[in-house]
């Protein structure tokens, strides 16, 4: 099997030691070349654990992209009892998904506790024919053999701290609504509110609770000025 190049393995496992699991996914995506990489964590909640990168989208939460990410989502759910041959593509013709039809490249790896029980997927593919190079795979495998329940757990609070840090960003502009008249709180809970049925959605219980205190906080601040 091809080895990924010196340079790529070695920013991955420096991504993941320091649990940037989101930019690990962006440097995969990277290599690849494939326009989705995702990753899928089965146990937990009730929705499942899910990361996306979609590289010719800027991943704003419009509606649009809310769609199209559930609608990958769904399909990666549909992809994850599919066996994979030594290239690590199954045969999506048998899928039955609206996003089946259209995938022209795929691949994808189980990702195993100790005990080999499968706790999630990494997969990576495209709408376009592109050829998966054995380097992508070995550098697929490399993610896969470093990921565990705990880290990707700490990987999806990081990602949720991330969109809480830039809702706090936005204080100043809320400030700035209040000071105009306009309806403060109504613009702050039209960005928090989504961000916090998410985070109870897709995260443990206690680290959603930790986020909602975050979001609390922001609110607190702003609501706190002269």
């Amino acid at each position: 099997m091809e080895r990924a190049s010196n340079g790529f393995l070695d920013q991955l496992r420096f991504l993941v030691s320091s649990g940037n699991l989101q930019a690990a996914l962006e440097h995969l995506n990277l290599q690849s070349g494939l326009r989705f990489t995702a990753l899928y964590r089965y146990a937990g909640v009730a929705t499942g654990d899910f990361l996306l990168v979609d590289r010719d989208d800027s991943g704003r939460p419009t509606a649009e992209w809310m769609q199209r990410h559930e609608l990958c989502r769904s399909f990666v759910e549909a992809m994850a009892d599919m066996p994979a041959g030594d290239d690590a593509s199954p045969d999506l013709t048998c899928v039955e998904h609206p996003l089946a039809a259209l995938v022209q490249a795929y691949c994808s790896l189980p990702l195993c506790v100790e005990s080999g029980a499968i706790f999630g997927l990494l997969c990576q593919f495209d709408m376009a024919p592109i050829v998966i190079q054995p380097s992508t795979i070995a550098l697929m495998r490399e993610l896969a053999a470093a990921l565990n329940p705990r880290s990707v757990r700490e990987a999806r609070r990081t990602y949720f701290e991330g969109r809480v840090d830039r809702l706090s960003d936005m204080q100043d502009l809320i400030a700035a609504a209040a000071d105009a008249g306009e309806d403060a709180r109504q613009m702050f809970d039209s960005f928090a509110d989504p961000l916090r049925a998410e985070a109870f959605r897709k995260l443990e219980p206690d680290d959603a609770l930790a986020i909602e205190a975050r979001i609390s906080a922001i609110w607190s601040n702003v609501d706190a000025r002269p």
